[in-house]
């Protein structure tokens, strides 16, 4: 065996579990990373699952089998890459959503393994980086086209 099959056999361990009923964030994230460089809106669907956290659906939208303790939580790093793959895509709104969720994971989810306070205070920056790049481009004066 060689590295690429070794590869290969990863993504198809990580597909098994992040697609199949556990629907395990760390697959997902690993499947997001993976397809972030060749196929963005692949790398986004997997990003945002692991965002959602480990949800069953179905069972209504009730957390599967692990709680956010115990690893089934949403991801911040999730939400953070979904957020800037939203806005590679040109959807600054929902990347604006998922980089304001990133940022405020901790005070809904404090026991979660996925949550760091570094990436909380990344998250914060970048909201107020994208906030503000969003207000500027919106806000703009009119140019000499708009005049009558």
């Amino acid at each position: 065996r060689n590295a690429g099959d070794d590869r290969i056999t990863s993504v198809q361990l990580w597909h098994a579990l992040a697609d199949g009923p556990a629907h395990h964030v760390p697959s997902a994230v690993a499947l997001g990373f993976s397809y972030s460089e060749v196929d963005k809106y692949l790398a986004l669907k997997y990003f945002v699952q692991a965002a959602e956290g480990n949800i069953d659906i179905e069972s209504n939208g009730k957390r599967g089998g692990n709680s956010d303790s115990e690893g089934g939580g949403p991801h911040q790093a999730a939400l953070y890459n979904a957020g800037r793959l939203f806005l590679e895509l040109n959807d600054p709104a929902s990347s604006l959503a998922y980089i304001r969720a990133c940022a405020n994971l901790e005070k809904h989810f404090p026991h979660s393994p996925y949550v760091s306070p570094d990436l909380a205070e990344t998250c914060k920056e970048a909201y107020g980086a994208l906030s503000s790049q969003i207000v500027g481009e919106t806000t703009s004066p009119p140019g000499i086209e708009d005049a009558a």
